[in-house]
């Protein structure tokens, strides 16, 4: 929906504009959020949300049924969207953690090779170091 001077354009174009429409809209919204919040907290099924809804903002049934489907909807795609972050986090730790790996190895040959040309470092100054590099990290 468009808003263009006071009505709307597109399939609505018949449909005055008016401001109710947006109070609707913001009830809606908020019964909707209000179910989402009793299926994840209360662990709640479409047909009790439906029931409590009627009951808590005295809505009709149709209103009510349309409400509990748009928040199941929602919160099945809550619960895929936070399965593929965690398995997007936990690549993003295995290739966080080999990347530390191999500068760690590439930071213990370049002190060894300072050892064997001569250079005293003393291990105060290696696990001084290693500590400086995991705190930055």
């Amino acid at each position: 929906m468009v808003k263009s001077h006071g009505s709307l354009t597109g399939i609505e174009a018949k449909i005055e504009y008016h401001r109710v429409f947006e109070e609707l809209r913001a009830l809606y919204e908020s019964w909707k959020c209000s179910a989402i919040n009793w299926m994840q907290t209360e662990k709640l099924l479409d047909p009790s949300v439906e029931k409590r809804l009627m009951k808590q903002f005295n809505i009709q049934w149709a209103y009510a049924d349309s409400i509990a489907t748009e928040a199941t909807q929602c919160l099945n795609q809550l619960k895929t969207v936070k399965k593929n972050l965690i398995s997007k986090l936990e690549l993003q730790i295995q290739a966080k953690t080999t990347a530390t790996k191999k500068l760690i190895t590439k930071v213990e040959k370049a002190l060894k090779l300072a050892r064997k040309k001569g250079f005293p470092l003393s291990n105060e100054i290696i696990c001084t170091h290693r500590w400086q590099m995991s705190s930055s990290v």
